[in-house]
């Protein structure tokens, strides 16, 4: 009899932390990514993790609308007033960010975490703090090849509790092409195939029922250029999808691109400093 209690609390225990799980992030950034593609552009991946998720097409990001500054607000959840990064100028090797960012958070408050990055623009490493990634890996395109030989174990070995990507192309394209020109939609469209690769990678890594996804940019664009207050170019999309996110939920209330770092904080448990301006955007969860 007590034997047969002994397996029945110790089952009990593994189903318990079983479903718990540990919280995980996977945080796609396609650069210049513009809301107007969504309603032009093949997109079966992101439009799916909208319906099943939560979503805005109207993110206020920061003037200059350019990466440096947009990337480093939502990574550390303050504005260009205080991180500084208006341009490239700063960002040379040895760069140090003035602020701690969400992954330097979770580096200190949870040391045992597993994060990592892969990035099309080798310039962004720069925005990450010495010792914050457990790895670090530039990949030029993302192309099938590298998703397979490099991301797939990487998942699949290590589960990492945070996990961003960074893609180039598309911003690449509309600088080259034109934003939202039929070949700027195609590289869109290209992407949301991989996009759906990493997702598959992490169901077959079974992190998948802990895992929030959430696709982020740092501006959108007009014409070949961004850097303006032009709606094209400041008010971008935002979705989020996987654990305990509503489904087909519409975020009405406005969303400042220093929410998005604040967001993933909330869904890790990680305590923000003082400095942070973000704020979670709670309401996208079930309670």
């Amino acid at each position: 009899m007590k034997k047969l209690l002994f397996i029945y609390l110790f089952l009990l225990f593994v189903l318990s932390a079983t479903v718990a799980g540990e919280n995980r992030v996977v945080v796609i950034g396609i650069d210049g990514w513009t809301a107007s593609s969504l309603s032009k552009a093949d997109l079966p991946t992101v439009k799916r993790m909208m319906r099943e998720g939560a979503s805005t097409l109207s993110v206020v990001d920061e003037l200059p609308t350019n990466s440096p500054t947009n990337w480093s607000s939502l990574f550390m959840s303050v504005g260009p007033d205080a991180h500084g990064l208006t341009s490239e100028g700063p960002m040379k090797a040895g760069y140090v960010p003035k602020y701690p960012s969400v992954f330097t958070l979770l580096r200190d408050q949870k040391p045992q975490s597993e994060i990592g990055a892969f990035y099309e623009w080798h310039k962004i490493k720069r925005l990450f703090s010495k010792g914050a990634l457990n790895h670090s890996q530039h990949l030029p395109r993302m192309f099938d090849v590298s998703l397979v030989l490099s991301v797939a174990p990487y998942i699949k070995q290590k589960k990492p509790t945070l996990l961003f990507f960074h893609i180039d192309a598309t911003d690449h394209r509309g600088h080259t092409n034109g934003f939202d020109s039929p070949k700027y939609l195609k590289t869109l469209e290209k992407y949301d195939k991989k996009i759906g690769k990493i997702e598959n990678f992490v169901k077959k890594a079974d992190v998948f029922a802990d895992t929030v996804f959430m696709l982020v940019t740092d501006h959108g664009g007009k014409g070949f250029h961004h850097g303006g207050d032009s709606p094209e170019e400041r008010y971008t999309p935002l979705v989020v999808y996987g654990k305990n996110v509503k489904k087909g939920y519409v975020i009405e209330r406005e969303v400042k691109i220093e929410d998005i770092p604040a967001t993933i904080a909330f869904i890790l448990g990680v305590e923000p400093p003082e400095e942070w301006i973000g704020t979670p955007i709670d309401e996208i969860f079930m309670k």
